[in-house]
């Protein structure tokens, strides 16, 4: 099965997410992942069909006041993964964007992430990054409260 696993990535050009690994650079319009090394970041790939899945997590993060030198929040949203609009989730994001202005919200109307990194496509994806980029958590289902508590503690630990 793993012999298949990795047939499948290097198929698919997909790279494989391992814990503790730094994961390629990627680009959305002038944005580059390489920007958020110095902080811990912390990513959410979001189909927005599935925007709910995470969000206690999220708003956990979002009362958490971490300083914006040393922690990052971004919301990548996946377009291509939706039957709504854009115009409709654009709208949404600008007010988001008023709401949350230290959360960097950005689109991605190709799925890169699923084709780059391999995330899961029609989920919203968890991704915690320590300062030098390396993967420290990964989750691409909806979190239980343990997952959430190491998700917070992983954050803290890592400024």
């Amino acid at each position: 099965m793993k012999k298949l696993g990795l047939l499948l990535l290097l198929l698919f050009n997909l790279e494989a997410i391992e814990l503790n690994q730094e994961l390629s650079k990627i680009e959305l319009g002038s944005w580059n992942s390489d920007s958020l090394k110095g902080r811990v970041v912390a990513l959410f790939y979001i189909d927005p069909d599935e925007k709910d899945m995470n969000s206690k997590f999220s708003a956990l993060v979002d009362t958490k006041d971490y300083d914006t030198k040393k922690f990052v929040k971004v919301a990548i949203i996946n377009l291509n993964a939706t039957w709504k609009p854009n115009f409709v989730i654009e709208k949404l994001l600008a007010s988001h964007q008023k709401d949350f202005p230290d959360t960097i919200y950005l689109k991605d109307k190709t799925s890169l992430l699923v084709k780059k990194w391999g995330l899961k496509d029609d989920s919203a994806d968890v991704l915690i990054f320590s300062k030098e980029g390396k993967l420290l958590f990964y989750k691409d289902e909806a979190m239980n409260d343990g997952e959430i508590e190491k998700a917070l503690e992983i954050i803290e630990s890592h400024f």
